[in-house]
C-alpha cells in the first residue's frame, strides 16, 4: 500500500509572504511519525491533517514609524476633510514642487503646516508618508506625500507590504502625480532608438561607457595639448613643411578623438534616457495597479486576498462595475516638471525629434501651450491610461523650468514658478466638483464637445469608458 503523504507544503505565494513578514510566522505542524508495517490485508492510508491557517497579520495602527497614523486618516474620513494624495516619480522634483505649492499658498493667506522650506535651506527626500495641512477662512485641504521610491518597492509585491499607502489612496478624494517632462516626452523614443527591451540589457553597455568616458576625455586633453605644442613649433620653424605637417596631423587626431567622445556622450545620454523611460513605464503601470487594488479594497476584499491576485485579475477588474464607480470619484492631475532637455535640447535629444514634421517641431517649442495635445502626440498611452484609470484627468507643465539644475537647495527668487496656480485652482475645483449640479456640468460638457470637434479621431477614447469624461 502507498505510504501516507506528509503535511501539505505551503504554496509559493504563501512562502513569499511569510519571508516578507506579511503573515503569521507559525511553522507548519511536524511531520507525522512513519506508520507501522502494514498488515497483509489491504489498508487505506490516512491523510495527514492540513496545516492550520496562519493568523491574520497583526497591524499596529499607530506605530511611531514616521508615517501618517491610521487614526489620523480615519479622523480625516470622519471629519469630511478634502484629502489630496501626492505621488511623484523619484527624479521628478516632488519636494521642490511641494515647497513651491506651500510658498504660493502662504502668499495667498493660507496657514500651512508644516511651513515651506526657507530660501537656501537644504531639502532631502523622505521615505515616510507625511501629511501637510493647508487652511484659510474659505476652508482647508490636506496633501499627503507618498515617496516615489517606496511606491516603486510596493508595486513589486502588489502593495501587500504597504497597508498605510493603500489606506491613503482610499482616504483621498483626488490624486496629483508628479512626472518628469523630459522622460515623459522623449524616453519612449530613446528606448526605441537604443533597441533594448529591458533595463537589465541597458545596464552592461551603460556601465562600460561610464568606465570608458574618463579615458576618452583624458585622451582628448592629451591630444589638445599635443596640438598646441605642434602649432607653436610650426610657428617657430618659420614655415618648415615637416612641422606644418605635424601640426595638421595633430589637428586630425584631435578631431577624431573629439568626435569619438561626442558619440560616446550621445550614446550615454540615449541609454540613460531609455533606462529612465523603462523605469517610468513600470511606475505608471504601478499607478494603474494601485487604482485597481484600492478599488478592490473598497469593494470588500481583504489585503490577504489581494496579496494572491495576479495581473490577469487586475486587468479584468478594470472593466468591472465596481471599478467604474470608483474611478468616477477620483480625479487626477498629471504635473509634469523639470523640462530641462525640452527647453534646451542637446544633440542626442534633438535626434529624437522629427524635424521634418512642422507640427512636432512646433509642439517642442511650445510644448506647454496645450499640455494634453503634447502628451497625446509624444506619449499617447499615458493620456489613455489616466483616462481609463481615473474619472477625470488633467495634465499641465508645472515649475522647475529654467534653472532647477538638480540642486537640493531651495530657492524661490529668480526661478520660474510656472503652473503652480494651475495646481491650486485644480485642487479647489476637485474639492467642489463632488457638489456640482447639472447646471455646473453644462459648460464643461460643451467645452469637451468643442475640443472633440477640434481634435477629431486623435482624441477618441477607448470604448466602454465613458467618452464624455474628458478634461
Amino acid at each position: 500500500p502507498t505510504p501516507p503523504p506528509g503535511p501539505l507544503a505551503p504554496d509559493a505565494d504563501r512562502l513569499t509572504l511569510e519571508q516578507a513578514g506579511l503573515m503569521g510566522g507559525g511553522s507548519p505542524p511536524p511531520a507525522s511519525p512513519p506508520p507501522p508495517e502494514p498488515p497483509a490485508v489491504e489498508a487505506v492510508a490516512e491523510r495527514a491533517p492540513d496545516p492550520a491557517p496562519d493568523p491574520e497579520p497583526e497591524i499596529i495602527e499607530d506605530a511611531d514609524d514616521g508615517d501618517v497614523k491610521s487614526s489620523t486618516l480615519r479622523s480625516m474620513r470622519e471629519n469630511g476633510d478634502f484629502v489630496v494624495a501626492l505621488l511623484g516619480y523619484p527624479t521628478a522634483g516632488k519636494t521642490w514642487f511641494l515647497n513651491r505649492l506651500k510658498k504660493f499658498c502662504v502668499g495667498d493667506r493660507y496657514s500651512v503646516v508644516p511651513p515651506p522650506a526657507r530660501p537656501g535651506q537644504m531639502v532631502n527626500g523622505t521615505d515616510h508618508i507625511e501629511d501637510h495641512y493647508f487652511a484659510n477662512t474659505g476652508g482647508k485641504f490636506v496633501v499627503i506625500d507618498i515617496p516615489g521610491e517606496r511606491f516603486e518597492r510596493a508595486v513589486q509585491n502588489r502593495f501587500a507590504t504597504e497597508p498605510r499607502l493603500l489606506e491613503v489612496v482610499q482616504t483621498c478624494q483626488a490624486l496629483i502625480v508628479v512626472l518628469p517632462t523630459d522622460e515623459v516626452l522623449l524616453s519612449g523614443r530613446a528606448a526605441a532608438r537604443v533597441g533594448a527591451p529591458s533595463r537589465e540589457e541597458i545596464k552592461p553597455e551603460a556601465d562600460a561607457l561610464r568606465r570608458a568616458l574618463p579615458a576618452q576625455d583624458a585622451a582628448v586633453k592629451r591630444a589638445r595639448a599635443a596640438l598646441t605644442r605642434a602649432q607653436k613649433e610650426a610657428a617657430l620653424s618659420r614655415g618648415d613643411p615637416a612641422m606644418k605637417k605635424a601640426a595638421q596631423a595633430a589637428q586630425k587626431k584631435l578631431d577624431a578623438l573629439e568626435a569619438e567622445l561626442d558619440r560616446s556622450l550621445q550614446r550615454q545620454s540615449l541609454l540613460e534616457m531609455a533606462d529612465a523611460g523603462l523605469r517610468l513605464e513600470t511606475f505608471i503601470e504601478g499607478i494603474g495597479s494601485l487604482a485597481a487594488i484600492a478599488s478592490m479594497l473598497d469593494s470588500g476584499k481583504s489585503p490577504r486576498e489581494l496579496a494572491r491576485i495576479g495581473h490577469r485579475e487586475i486587468a479584468a477588474h478594470f472593466v468591472s462595475p465596481e471599478f467604474k464607480a470608483w474611478r468616477a470619484a477620483k480625479p487626477v492631475f498629471g504635473a509634469l516638471t523639470k523640462a530641462d532637455l525640452a527647453l534646451a535640447m542637446d544633440d542626442a535629444t534633438r535626434a529624437l525629434v522629427d524635424e521634418t514634421d512642422p507640427r512636432e517641431v512646433d509642439l517642442m517649442v511650445h510644448f506647454d501651450r496645450d499640455p494634453l495635445e503634447t502628451i497625446r502626440h509624444f506619449r499617447p498611452e499615458l493620456a489613455n491610461q489616466f483616462q481609463e484609470w481615473f474619472g477625470w484627468s488633467k495634465f499641465d507643465f508645472v515649475t522647475a523650468f529654467g534653472g532647477h539644475d538638480g540642486s537640493r537647495v531651495i530657492q524661490y527668487e529668480g526661478r520660474d514658478h510656472h503652473g503652480v496656480w494651475a495646481v491650486i485652482d485644480w485642487i479647489l475645483w476637485a474639492k467642489d466638483v463632488h457638489h456640482w449640479t447639472p447646471s455646473h456640468w453644462k459648460p464643461v460638457r460643451a467645452a469637451q464637445w468643442l475640443r472633440g470637434l477640434r481634435d477629431g479621431p486623435r482624441a477618441a477614447r477607448r470604448p466602454g469608458y465613458g467618452g464624455d469624461r474628458r478634461a
